[in-house]
């Protein structure tokens, strides 16, 4: 019969799932992201990618003005793109 001891002696979370090691990695938080693309952005003004980049981030922050500001700053930066 397993005690509860036991349990609380044998049961210690692990690094490991089925056998194999958990790798932690660093994440920025969005915010970090969009302050990372708006310094970008600001050496680089005409670089479109960074607009749709702070967009996707804006958005998913839940600031839609934003978002979409930097969405329309991008179709304007590349006019002749079909996929906007």
């Amino acid at each position: 019969m397993i005690s509860f001891l036991n349990l609380f002696l044998f049961n210690k979370p692990s690094n490991q799932v089925l056998g194999a090691q958990i790798i932690k990695t660093y994440s920025p938080s969005l915010t970090q992201e969009a302050e990372y693309w708006e310094n970008i952005i600001s050496k680089y003004p005409t670089y479109r990618d960074g607009y749709l980049e702070l967009s996707d981030i804006y958005t998913k922050l839940g600031d839609i003005s934003k978002a979409n500001d930097s969405y329309n700053t991008a179709k304007n930066l590349d006019p002749n793109n079909l996929s906007f």
